[in-house]
């Protein structure tokens, strides 16, 4: 087994996202890409906190590359860790439990070791993020109270 992959998608609904566009106007929609950035770096930075630890070899080769549509209606980010062993140590307790991994503080997901990827996703809420930095761009634009 090799490399450990999940991707996560947002999705604006089209009913939404033309709401929006009627009540705050097209401005934000350039917003949108950035804001689903910083979510999913939000995101991966919880799963190197839960990844298990040895050499400190799989922590560094996380990566995550996110997508976004034209107009911000759907983004996606797909995170992946590309070591040889990263999907063993992602599904198997026993090859994830050693000294350097009990050491972790772990995090709101709980303690490091396995389904390090998988957990993360489950527990983490994108819209919430998306959704302050949105709202502080129309802050900024005057566009709400």
């Amino acid at each position: 087994m090799a490399r450990a992959r999940a991707r996560i998608t947002l999705k604006l609904p089209e009913k939404q996202l033309r709401e929006m566009i009627r009540r705050y106007g097209e401005d934000f929609l350039p917003e949108i890409p950035t804001a689903f950035e910083d979510a999913s770096a939000q995101a991966l930075a919880r799963m190197i906190e839960l990844a298990p630890f040895e050499t400190g070899e799989l922590e560094s080769s996380a990566s995550k590359e996110d997508r976004t549509s034209p107009r911000g209606r759907r983004s996606s980010a797909e995170f992946s860790f590309d070591t040889p062993y990263a999907g063993v140590v992602h599904e198997l307790p026993e090859h994830s439990r050693g000294e350097g991994t009990k050491g972790k503080p772990g995090n709101e997901f709980g303690s490091a070791g396995p389904k390090y990827i998988e957990r993360v996703l489950r527990g983490f809420k994108l819209a919430p993020i998306v959704g302050r930095v949105l709202n502080g761009f129309w802050r900024r634009a005057g566009k709400v109270g």
